[in-house]
């Protein structure tokens, strides 16, 4: 399965690009969450998951093996942000 997580060059540029948004991602995610927060936990579950393979099939509506590799990367980049998280990085 090919690899979608950038390289730690390419993730500097990415993180750059998107920094002087930073604030308004946030409101945004915030914003769109608001719906699903009334739902109960497992509900809440299941309509991110639904959310997330909706869009992944948007990025790739033809390639299984991409739409995959992307659903990895973006298991992967999950579990970095709950890590930093933790700390008090965000």
């Amino acid at each position: 399965m090919p690899r979608v997580t950038p390289t730690k060059e390419e993730l500097a540029d990415a993180y750059a690009e998107i920094e002087p948004q930073w604030n308004e991602i946030m409101r945004t995610a915030k914003r769109s969450l608001r719906p699903i927060m009334k739902l109960d936990r497992l509900a809440q579950k299941h309509a991110i998951c639904q959310l997330t393979a909706i869009w992944i099939r948007t990025v790739y509506p033809d390639d299984d093996e991409m739409a995959l590799a992307l659903s990895d990367a973006f298991r992967e980049q999950v579990n970095i942000n709950l890590t930093a998280s933790r700390g008090g990085i965000n």
